[in-house]
């Protein structure tokens, strides 16, 4: 149960991230630029077991859609063999929305695998956006969405952050990275024929 919070946490953050692209300038003759260059295919195991080796790459990952956010499409959850391990796919600048009609669909996404770092600087920042009711930038958005009530959401948020410092001081680490994969183009699988 822990785990699968913890996975939907991830999840959540990940809604958030940063483009941190990692290009090498350097290998330009032996073709280690080629390799970054090119998208790598994945599985949703891999982006659960091994985030860190794909941060800043071009991926290519396919899944069963599970969830599509109801509030603006920006953001949809696949997930592969075990639908308990699901991988959050952000909308890019060529995608407008996905619509909720994706939901129990096949996709092929292709995409940018992000990573988002939350420290404490990241955490004041939001804690000072929810203060003043205008949180939305820093929002996590795990699919669920339990109330539309600005007070019960501005504790949700704060309850959020708290937890987050929690982690991170549990972590030994000075920061916590989550993962998802800006979308800059998808394409549905057909299901197969029953001929």
């Amino acid at each position: 149960m822990i785990r699968n919070l913890l996975m939907v946490i991830v999840l959540v953050v990940t809604a958030m991230a940063c483009n941190n692209t990692q290009t090498n300038t350097a290998g330009n003759e032996s073709g280690e630029n080629d390799t970054l260059l090119t998208p790598i295919n994945i599985t949703v195991a891999d982006y659960i077991e091994k985030p860190s080796e794909l941060a800043g790459r071009e991926v290519i990952i396919k899944g069963t859609v599970s969830h599509t956010c109801k509030h603006g499409g920006k953001r949809m959850f696949i997930y592969g063999d075990n639908p308990e391990e699901s991988v959050e796919i952000k909308a890019g600048e060529n995608i407008a929305a996905f619509n909720a009609e994706l939901e129990g669909s096949d996709v092929v996404v292709t995409g940018m695998f992000t990573e988002l770092v939350v420290d404490e600087a990241y955490l004041n920042e939001w804690e000072a956006e929810v203060n003043l009711e205008s949180g939305e930038e820093h929002q996590i958005h795990d699919g669920n969405h339990t109330t539309e009530n600005p007070d019960s959401v501005k504790m949700q948020n704060l309850e959020k952050i708290n937890n987050y410092r929690i982690q991170i001081a549990e972590s030994g680490k000075d920061h916590l990275s989550f993962y998802s994969i800006e979308c800059n183009s998808f394409e549905v699988v057909p299901a197969p024929s029953d001929k």
